[in-house]
């Protein structure tokens, strides 16, 4: 048997480019099945025909945003640990950004396999505009339509609503959501019901976004790695791993559409 170099036993296996070693979809897939149990198991409450909000579900609601805000992170990281050659593009558009070299020394054995974990750290993912201009910067993809945007503004705010306030409605919560005639009787009296088929439009909607993500993320890896001579093939096989297991079909995502109105 021939020797077997020090170089190729310090090769990386393609999960070390991964937090906790599962792809960024996978994870949140995790999260998102977990999540799922408890509000399958924790039933709406109906009082005189109207639904009460639903504690559990409110707290899943906020953990489901949590978990996506995490994928973003994670996904921003696993592409820069693939190809640290988008470093060059990205760091022209943001001359701004910087590492503390504290942080740099911790991964020092590691730092061209893990240097994406440390620059996500320094990014806020918390909006779709801000998450559209990460990636954009990073590899020219834009996750977010602007209907999409819409979309994820209005989870946030409630989102935001139910960690701030108690899901109480405020002045500028009410102000978006309710009619002028509405607002006296709510405006901090009332709050939003957050029940199970609640949770369950906003799941399927950022379920959604990650496969999108995921895919055009592949493609445009796909592509950077054929043009850059510097993608060893463990990076490439990285590459392949990214959209596994994404077993939910587009179709049922559109017909998301059918099932919910969104406002």
């Amino acid at each position: 048997m021939g020797e077997i170099s020090s170089q190729q036993i310090n090769k990386p296996h393609p999960r070390e480019l991964f937090v906790a070693g599962l792809t960024p979809f996978e994870l949140f897939k995790l999260h998102v099945e977990q999540l799922r149990d408890i509000v399958q198991q924790n039933d709406d409450l109906e009082v005189d025909g109207s639904f009460l909000s639903n504690a559990a579900v409110e707290v899943c609601l906020i953990g489901l945003v949590s978990f996506f805000e995490a994928f973003c992170k994670h996904h921003f990281a696993a592409v820069i640990n693939i190809c640290p050659s988008l470093l060059d593009q990205f760091s022209e558009k943001r001359a701004q950004a910087s590492v503390k070299l504290k942080d740099i020394s911790l991964l020092l054995k590691n730092l061209e396999d893990q240097i994406g974990f440390v620059v996500a750290e320094q990014f806020d993912f918390g909006s779709a505009k801000a998450i559209n201009g990460i990636f954009s910067d990073l590899i020219g993809i834009s996750p977010f339509s602007k209907i999409e945007a819409s979309r994820f503004d209005q989870l946030l705010n409630d989102r935001n609503l139910l960690v701030h306030h108690a899901g109480i409605y405020t002045i500028r919560y009410a102000g978006q959501k309710l009619s002028k005639k509405d607002l006296p009787g709510n405006l901090f009296q009332n709050s939003i019901t957050v029940v199970r088929p609640t949770y369950f439009k906003w799941e399927k909607f950022l379920v959604g976004m990650v496969i999108k993500m995921t895919r055009a993320t592949t493609v445009a890896l796909r592509k950077h790695a054929q043009n850059d001579g510097s993608v060893s093939p463990e990076k490439a096989l990285a590459i392949e791993y990214l959209p596994m297991d994404i077993d939910i079909s587009t179709a049922k995502i559109v017909e998301m559409e059918k099932v919910f109105r969104w406002r």
